[in-house]
């Protein structure tokens, strides 16, 4: 009569699958790998339950691992071996979509290498453990890249989940920055999101001593908007002085009090400087949970009663118009789950009733349900649920709310399973309005002032600022460098880079927890243009080749800008437009010229919001003049004449070429004549001795055009 749960059977295949893949990952990257040399380190936390990291938290770094970076290829691929625990783990993201990784945020990123066209990929495996199919996102809140593609530096924030798990590994990779006598790992935490009342994983924040004096910690405190929301559940460096490789770890935790995008700081105070950590987290609105009443009788509930809360269970919830599922693994060891899908052709509606479902997924094309779990599931079953609400993201469509009544009859019975499932369901699911007024601008090379007005929604909590060194704008309210966060309406930051773009995102939020789309505003920044001429010589009437890369200032490609190819004689100053060009996904144009005489070129970017226009630097095509010549006989006796005719291209009418004989180790003039109308000439040769003469005809340079010679010719004076 019963059947073993499938959910437990998935979750067991999916395992086994993830194992295999781990033993077969190979790093997707084709590129060579070096090892990296300078400063560099990987935090990784795992929640209870997932697989890749195993509930464990590692730090690799400089001192205690080596690391190898892939050359070239415009995306990240790293291989970590040593860290904590003497393991290795391979990271690899990538921007998709033929993109180079520069700062952003990367959300609904899949598994690297099998990821749908356009979308980000990630991949995090290790010690035999990998992931079939990964769900995830991160940022880059700092890249640099080579001229070749090989990462210089970076600084990214992940969070990735494996196999469609609820738990996450997430963490920082920090490469090539500067760091001081002491260093922090991580140097900023975001945590998945969870719900008001529940606790995030206990992040652990490590002090390591890097140069040669010691480093004493006299503190370790919570600031900022929302410490309430987080706290230090232990304290290892207070007090202690960390003489040559030590470390120290203190552990955080997120625990919202309140929904919405909530922040601290972890300040460290030591002897050489006070490390501020920030501290990022997302209390998820509205209300999560899982209630069920049992009949006596019936086989599934077996008559008990049941409530699940996201303050100590684990529940997670999926689906679209067409389906929706959920799951819970709780504290005390239950398992549930649960599916419902509308009839053939119809979706489920908010305030919609679905009488007699049958089990899914052999509903046929009426309505289908399934609620099982704790190793018990039913054969056949008759039920009905009620969509009470339900809602999906504007950005990508996932599930964001749902609220469903259910009753379920298993193998014809009359005893009943009923109950409510929720999912951030909540009353209020509009945002407040979008602050309004937003502007920007730079007070200095390292400082830009931002001012806006708040919405007067009755309901209206608070303001945060966001910023990314980019054109692309940070796309949730807990990503990028924090600006600010309250109420107010303007902000100076500071600490920014010379040169750099700078695009900042304002949220508004409730006190519900629903948060606006971004304001954006960005400001201006520098990028920098290269141009390269081969040959830089070219015969009259023959073409070079002009290449150029767009970049910002940090050699992140520029990909899809205007460029424009210019023009202008030696000497002049007025610049005149070739042809326009779009940069492709690595900030390459490349074009072929054809000049009639010198002339120098250079590629200017049009400017943008993001970025002021950017000249490169001139190079200059010289043109050959092109010179013919053709000897009446190539073979003549002493006493005899020859005559040389030819012409040159472009026209020089009036012009002299010089005919030259070489001996002794170099060329010497022989006659000079002048280039008629039609710039062709006529030397008439009578050579004063035998033997075998190399001649050719020469045309000076002037200040249009770069010397040219004919191609030389032998003439043989016979006794």
């Amino acid at each position: 009569m019963s059947r073993v749960n499938r959910r437990r059977v998935l979750w067991t295949m999916s395992t086994v699958l993830a194992m295999v893949a781990g033993l077969a990952f190979v790093n997707s990257s084709a590129h060579a790998q070096a090892t990296f040399t300078g400063p560099w380190s990987i935090t990784m936390v795992s929640e209870s339950g997932d697989w890749i990291g195993g509930g464990a938290e590692r730090f690799f770094d400089d001192a205690n691992a080596a690391l190898q970076v892939a050359e070239g290829g415009w995306a990240v691929y790293l291989q970590a071996s040593g860290g904590t625990y003497g393991e290795s783990f391979s990271l690899t993201f990538q921007a998709g979509g033929g993109r180079v990784l520069g700062p952003g945020w990367y959300p609904d990123a899949q598994r690297a290498g099998f990821q749908a066209s356009g979308r980000p990929g990630m991949d995090i495996s290790g010690e035999g453990r990998g992931c079939n199919q990964v769900a995830g996102n991160f940022e880059v809140r700092d890249i640099a890249w080579s001229p070749t593609g090989t990462l210089q530096r970076l600084w990214l924030i992940y969070e990735e989940h494996c196999e469609g798990g609820i738990r996450a590994l997430f963490g920082e990779i920090r490469i090539g920055m500067t760091v001081g006598a002491a260093d922090v790992e991580p140097d900023a935490v975001r945590w998945p999101e969870i719900h008001p009342g529940a606790q995030g994983e206990a992040v652990p924040v490590r002090v390591r001593q890097v140069g040669a004096s010691d480093v004493g910690v006299s503190g370790v405190t919570l600031g900022g908007a929302h410490p309430q929301d987080f706290s230090v559940r232990s304290d290892g460096c207070t007090g202690r002085i960390l003489g040559e490789g030590d470390a120290c770890l203190v552990y955080v935790r997120f625990a919202p009090k309140s929904p919405g995008p909530r922040s601290a700081v972890l300040r460290l105070a030591t002897n050489t400087t006070t490390f501020l950590v920030g501290l990022d987290g997302y209390g998820v609105p509205g209300v999560t949970d899982w209630q069920m009443t049992s009949d006596s009788g019936d086989y599934i509930g077996g008559g008990q009663s049941y409530l699940y809360t996201s303050a100590v269970d684990t529940i997670g919830y999926s689906g679209s118009a067409q389906y929706a599922s959920g799951g819970v693994d709780a504290a005390n060891g239950d398992w549930w789950g649960a599916s419902f899908v509308p009839a053939q052709g119809d979706v489920l509606v908010a305030g919609t009733t679905y009488p007699d479902a049958h089990r899914y997924p052999f509903n046929g094309s009426g309505a289908g349900m399934d609620v099982s779990g704790n190793g018990r599931g039913c054969n056949t079953l008759v039920g009905t649920f009620t969509v009470n609400q339900i809602g999906f993201s504007s950005a990508n469509g996932a599930l964001d709310r749902l609220d469903v009544n259910f009753e379920q009859h298993c193998e014809g019975a009359t005893p009943a399973l009923r109950g409510r499932l929720r999912y951030r369901a909540r009353a209020d699911v509009t945002p407040p309005a979008q602050a309004t007024e937003v502007a920007a601008a730079r007070t200095s090379d390292a400082s830009a002032h931002l001012s806006w007005a708040n919405p007067s929604d009755g309901d209206y909590a608070g303001t945060v600022v966001r910023y990314l060194p980019s054109s692309q704008a940070p796309g949730l309210a807990t990503v990028g460098g924090l600006a600010y966060t309250g109420s107010g309406t303007s902000v100076d930051v500071s600490g920014l880079s010379a040169g750099r773009t700078y695009t900042f995102a304002v949220f508004t939020y409730d006190s519900t927890g629903n948060v606006s789309r971004a304001r954006v505003v960005t400001v201006q920044g520098s990028a920098r243009q290269k141009i390269t001429a081969a040959p830089t010589t070219i015969t009259y009437g023959s073409s070079a080749s002009v290449t150029g890369v767009l970049t910002d200032l940090d050699g992140v490609p520029l990909a899809g800008r205007t460029t424009r190819l210019q023009s202008r004689p030696p000497g002049t100053a007025t610049w005149t437009t070739v042809s326009t060009l779009t940069t492709s996904s690595t900030g390459r144009v490349s074009t072929s010229v054809k000049p009639s005489a010198n002339r120098e070129y250079r590629l200017i970017s049009d400017a943008t919001s993001a970025y002021a226009a950017a000249p490169s630097a001139a190079v200059l095509v010289k043109v050959r003049q092109k010179v013919t010549a053709a000897l009446s006989a190539s073979s003549i006796r002493l006493g005899q004449t020859v005559t040389i005719k030819g012409s040159v291209a472009p026209n020089h009418a009036g012009k002299s070429v010089v005919l030259q004989w070489y001996y002794s180790g170099a060329w010497h003039t022989v006659k000079t004549a002048t280039l008629t109308s039609t710039s062709t000439y006529s030397f008439s040769y009578r050579p004063g001795s035998t033997g075998t003469r190399t001649l050719r005809v020469y045309r000076p340079a002037d200040a249009d055009h770069a010397a040219g010679t004919s191609p030389t010719m032998k003439l043989t004076i016979n006794s």
